[in-house]
């Protein structure tokens, strides 16, 4: 079983991209199939030598993470399945026993042949078990249980007290010198369980408990500790002085071994006066100040190139402490002279961008990482690449930029943070009017539509392009127009007969629900 992430794949190949391969002459390879395949964005099971092959029936090609299990049985009239995110997806009963090849290796992400596609996203906590899984242990694991506690995030280690215990309560307290000062709070927890926080007595977060939690109670359900979850919090409940950040954390079970609760407060302050520092000064008193800013400095080279050198080891912040998952450098913009009434989003990616689709972020199931500047915020080793269907490889493209779990996008006072946001081109509507009537008409009407609306884009300290911002389409967008998040979310695609259309969320199940809807619609003399 494995975690993966991935959007499809690249290079040249047939079928899809290996998973997981073990086969020669037997064995068996579970692949991610092709945009193209009958039946795309699926795990394919191949085995040889007796096996039965099949296709998992949800798709995993949506660049979210989702836990993939194979549980098989080799005998003659037995099953193998393929459960994604806790829930089986697909199986098949085969004739003759299969087998192993004794002499040939795991391989997870790649082939050892030419024939398949490259595998383009990611793979994490794999794992290989002596015996086969129940369908309610896989539905755990999905879940967070059985997650290890790295020895690197453990600070107090209660592990004496808490067994027996369903949970533990903390208290931190901090000072600050001038409340007024700070303009955000952003609170990320990672917790095996539930929690609720508190700042200076006011609840502050929550997650995976039935409020108000009782003293003894247990979390309402397993969280991955691996995984930040992360509040934007007023900076009203700071004080001046003395302030106290509390925290319940509650366990799924009082016997539950292993229990992991990370939490962090980030503040940020500006400098109303406009102070710029001469020189860093790391886990210090901010000094040598000035006021003005003095010349611009543009083009910096090292060693007579653009590229900067690589960065210090040791000692520095943030902690980046995942190359594709936390940002890499503190930063800003100095102020520019573009005038405009239009938001403008900056970002920056390495090299030379040139204006021919040339540039990994322009080029299809490929992508490169960045930085994002928008309303003096800093969002860096953020990762960018093209969307959409058709529209992908005209001349102007659709991007998507993905943000760190733990610094989520800022767009809006009042708006939920965006992990995700889609930078739309709107090449096949020269007139930039249908999309914004549409989505305007539904907010009117009150049916809900995602925030749309024109943005300029820079790319590297020049015009890019005029794009629209748009939230995408997930669980997410449900909840900030006011609908249930856990409903089924479809993307039109073609056109609506049959079950047509993407899903985009509860994505493990099957599209039988849009399929009664369309044959529903059509026996009232409705179409599409």
């Amino acid at each position: 079983m494995f975690w993966m992430k991935s959007a499809g794949m690249s290079g040249g190949g047939s079928e899809g991209a290996i998973l997981f391969r073990r086969r020669s002459n037997s064995g068996t390879v579970l692949a991610l199939t092709d945009s193209s395949n009958a039946h795309p964005g699926r795990i394919f099971c191949q085995p040889t030598n007796g096996g039965a092959a099949f296709y998992s029936t949800a798709r995993v090609d949506d660049n979210q993470w989702h836990h993939v299990a194979f549980v098989y049985d080799q005998a003659a009239g037995r099953t193998d399945r393929i459960y994604i995110d806790g829930a089986e997806s697909g199986s098949a009963t085969h004739s003759s026993a299969w087998s192993w090849p004794p002499s040939d290796s795991l391989l997870f992400g790649r082939s050892n042949t030419t024939y398949w596609y490259k595998y383009n996203g990611l793979l994490d906590e794999v794992r290989v078990c002596i015996s086969a899984l129940t369908p309610a242990q896989l539905a755990q694991i999905h879940q967070g249980a059985g997650e290890a506690v790295e020895p690197a995030d453990v600070g107090p280690d209660l592990s004496a007290t808490l067994p027996g215990n369903p949970g533990v309560f903390l208290r931190l307290p901090f000072t600050v010198t001038h409340p007024a000062d700070v303009q955000s709070l952003r609170f990320a927890a990672r917790c095996g369980g539930g929690f609720v926080a508190f700042l200076n007595g006011n609840q502050v977060a929550a997650a995976n408990v039935v409020p108000p939690p009782v003293w003894d109670g247990t979390a309402t359900a397993t969280a991955l500790p691996t995984r930040s979850q992360v509040f934007q919090i007023s900076s009203s409940n700071l004080a001046a002085g003395p302030n106290m950040l509390a925290l319940h954390a509650l366990k799924r079970t009082a016997a539950d071994p292993g229990f992991l609760s990370l939490i962090t407060l980030d503040a940020t302050s500006h400098d109303a006066t406009g102070h710029y520092l001469q020189a860093p000064t790391p886990a210090a008193a901010n000094s040598a100040a000035l006021e003005n800013l003095g010349p611009i400095v543009t083009t910096v080279r090292y060693n007579g190139t653009l590229e900067l050198p690589p960065r210090p080891p040791g000692g520095t912040a943030p902690s980046f402490f995942n190359p594709t998952a936390s940002d890499q450098y503190f930063g800003t913009v100095a102020q520019d002279r573009i005038t405009t009434a239009l938001p403008v989003y900056h970002v920056f990616v390495p090299g030379t961008y040139q204006f021919n689709n040339s540039h990994v972020i322009d080029q299809n199931n490929v992508g490169g990482r960045g930085s994002f500047f928008f309303d003096g915020e800093l969002y860096d080793n953020v990762f960018l690449r093209i969307k959409g269907d058709t529209t992908r490889t005209m001349n102007k493209r659709s991007h998507r930029v993905d943000f760190n779990p733990v610094h989520q996008f800022r767009y809006a006072p009042g708006r939920k943070l965006l992990r995700e946001l889609a930078l739309n081109a709107e090449y096949v509507d020269p007139s930039y009017s249908r999309q914004m009537m549409s989505m305007g008409l539904h907010r009117a009407t009150g049916t809900g539509a995602p925030d749309h609306f024109p943005v300029r884009c820079q790319i590297n300290g020049m015009f890019w392009q005029l794009a629209f911002h748009t939230e995408t389409a997930d669980a997410e967008l449900l909840e900030n127009i006011g609908l249930d998040p856990n409903g089924a979310l479809y993307s039109s695609v073609g056109q609506m007969s049959g079950a047509a259309g993407e899903k985009q969320t509860r994505v493990t199940e099957s599209y039988a629900d849009m399929s009664a809807f369309v044959i529903a619609t059509n026996a009232k003399g409705l179409s599409f």
